[in-house]
């Protein structure tokens, strides 16, 4: 970020990401998504009763 004289801001991006960079980040999107989806599925499952290992489990 840089000021310009009449302080206003102006922001420049760079392409600095390379085809791996972006292919690992739609990577972990997808299993960081499939976590969030399983755990929804399996809290289902269980019902009410699925809290009680997060209690007894300290």
């Amino acid at each position: 970020m840089s000021h310009n004289t009449s302080g206003t801001t102006t922001v420049s991006l760079s392409r600095g990401k390379k085809l791996l960079d972006v292919t690992m980040i739609g990577v972990g999107a997808m299993i960081g998504a499939g976590i969030f989806g399983l755990t929804g599925i399996a809290a289902g499952y269980a019902g009410p009763v699925g809290l009680l290992p997060a209690f007894f489990n300290r």
